[in-house]
């Protein structure tokens, strides 16, 4: 018996592509988790703010939905069942200092002084 079989794995079977044949590309899952979280720039209502791909992709149906599109009606229906219904997501907080927040802090009255 020889090494690599002694822990119970059986071997692994390496499949050659033969002379010709491409090396499969990405999955359309794996292409769209890419690409959805990437940060685009875009102008709404004048102001230039950077967003993600996927925001941009809601904005723009909401756009199109306010203005009749039934058919942008329903996808933004579907996003909205598959987000209710799809694996929840940790919320994150990011707090960021600058003096606005901290005169915030300083004016809010502490847990305990009510």
């Amino acid at each position: 018996m020889s090494n690599s079989r002694r822990s119970g794995q059986p071997r692994a079977k390496h499949r050659k592509r033969r002379k010709g044949q491409r090396k499969p590309g990405p999955t359309n899952l794996a292409v769209l988790n890419r690409l959805l979280p990437k940060k685009i720039r875009t102008t709404f209502n004048g102001e230039e703010r950077e967003i993600t791909v996927l925001g941009a992709i809601i904005q723009q149906l909401s756009l199109k939905e306010a203005a009749g599109d039934g058919r942008a009606s329903r996808v933004l229906l579907k996003y909205e069942e598959l987000t209710r219904h799809g694996t929840e997501v940790p919320l994150q907080i990011t707090f960021i200092g600058s003096d606005y927040t901290h005169a915030l802090a300083d004016e809010a009255p502490e847990a305990g002084d009510g």
